[in-house]
């Protein structure tokens, strides 16, 4: 077992598959993909968005391998986590920060079809 695998407990080998299969599967899929790519969110990464651990396409379907966030909602984890101490609430700013730059890049990705679907696009 993996440090990794210490702190994540039983998740640690839990993933999301999300796939399409729709009209527009392929543009959602490369869209997707390019922006997971462009913030750079592999398992090392460090920007606060799911990591993006592969993706492949098989047959007429698109798929792209996740993180499980198990977390739930910011309100929950603000229920249950809210940063208190001086050191805690810092930290909460930078990694907010670092998930806003994350997004910023994200928001940045170009459509791959001219009239396409507008994914990613702020």
């Amino acid at each position: 077992m993996t440090n990794d695998q210490k702190l994540l407990g039983d998740d640690a080998n839990t993933f999301v598959l999300k796939e399409y299969s729709t009209v527009d599967a392929r543009t959602y899929y490369e869209n997707e993909t390019a922006a997971f790519n462009k913030v750079g969110s592999g398992p090392s990464s460090d920007n606060n968005i799911i990591k993006h651990y592969g993706s492949f396409i098989r047959g007429d379907t698109f798929n792209l391998l996740l993180e499980y966030a198990d977390k739930g909602t910011l309100r929950k984890v603000f229920a249950e986590e809210a940063p208190t101490s001086s050191e805690n609430i810092i930290r909460f700013w930078e990694q907010i920060f670092k998930l806003m730059h994350s997004l910023d890049c994200i928001h940045k990705v170009k459509s791959f079809v001219p009239g396409g679907p507008q994914i990613f696009q702020g």
